[in-house]
């Protein structure tokens, strides 16, 4: 989109804060979409839940590394960090949150207010699947998840 929009802009200018963007999206990928997969692959009635502990504080380690006031990533507009993150974002509390398996972010928090931020973007609420269809999804993610672990 940035070669095509001079407008918009996906990535800072800084190559400081472009290398610090390109960190976290590498800290999704390697962190934050397999501990979604580990929490939701948890057995049902599990007492005890390491995935979503891990999970938990890999978010916590995102939170702290975004900008402080926010709503997004770096501050006031979305970033690819935002567009990287969103999907499981959304995901964590379509799908992880009903099941039981992850807390809803305290009113207020950071976290909400990055979460909150995103559900309101008109570009992410544009590709936003309706609920039922992440409910639906969940035994087929979970296979999709197993036969990858399994191969």
């Amino acid at each position: 989109m940035e070669d095509l929009e001079t407008n918009v802009r996906l990535h800072p200018a800084d190559p400081r804060l472009k290398a610090n963007c390109r960190r976290w999206i590498k800290f999704i990928d390697g962190e934050i979409v397999p501990g979604f997969y580990a929490v939701l692959a948890v057995t049902e009635g599990a007492t005890e839940n390491p995935a979503m502990d891990k999970l938990q504080r890999d978010i916590t380690s995102l939170v702290r590394a975004a900008d402080d006031k926010g709503p997004y990533f770096l501050g006031e507009h979305m970033c690819l960090v935002d567009v990287h993150l969103a999907p499981f974002a959304l995901r964590m509390s379509r799908i992880l949150q009903p099941l039981g398996r992850w807390k809803m972010p305290e009113p207020e928090s950071r976290w909400q207010a990055w979460v909150d931020a995103m559900e309101s973007n008109v570009h992410v609420r544009d590709t936003v699947s309706a609920n039922s269809l992440y409910v639906e999804t969940v035994e087929m993610l979970v296979k999709v998840r197993q036969a990858q672990v399994w191969d």
